[in-house]
């Protein structure tokens, strides 16, 4: 019979849930964001085109995650909320896993509206679409607790917050500017 999430886990129990998973992908946004960014401006400063830019963002991102996740089982993000990924053999899953699970399985958990991440919620393994489709699951290896729990909930539901208040501030703003005839910019009534 295969083994399980539930039959090989040594050590803690603990698996991890969807706001320290989520928050740990918004870290690990922020970090490839940064290198794509100075990227992005290397390129740009040679005389390299946007759309190799973005090739090459592209594949920074799979080459970071696939690399961290086959090799480690944890991306920056994923060890600052003390999570690592692993197979059902409790280890780290290797770098073919990884692109099933990295590349093949995030796109298809993202096809029908992110279901297959939100599945992590109630599933009771709490693995995503692409975790079951690499059999691995997340560890919670250092309790989610304390400051770390607070900044969690802060990515997780406090950037959507701020997100979704500045585009109601950019409408008001874009509303209210006069247009070119003197009255607003939705005309003079």
């Amino acid at each position: 019979m295969p083994a399980t999430p539930q039959s090989n886990i040594s050590g803690g129990t603990n698996k991890g849930g969807f706001i320290a998973r989520a928050a740990a992908s918004i870290a690990d946004g922020f970090v490839i964001g940064f290198a794509t960014t100075l990227l992005s401006m290397l390129l740009k400063a040679v005389g390299l085109g946007s759309s190799i830019s973005q090739i090459v963002n592209g594949l920074i991102y799979i080459v970071y995650v696939v690399l961290a996740i086959g090799l480690y089982g944890k991306t920056l993000g994923k060890a600052a909320f003390g999570l690592r990924v692993v197979n059902y053999e409790n280890v780290s899953p290797g770098i073919p896993m990884a692109i099933l699970r990295e590349v093949v399985g995030k796109f298809i958990s993202s096809l029908v509206l992110n279901l297959g991440f939100l599945w992590i919620i109630w599933d009771k393994n709490k693995q995503g679409w692409h975790d079951k489709i690499a059999k691995t699951y997340v560890l919670q290896e250092v309790p989610f607790k304390g400051f770390k729990k607070v900044l969690a909930y802060i990515l997780v539901l406090g950037l959507p917050v701020l997100a979704i208040l500045g585009i109601i501030a950019v409408v008001g703003v874009v509303t209210l500017l006069p247009g070119p005839s003197g009255c607003g910019f939705r005309g003079c009534l």
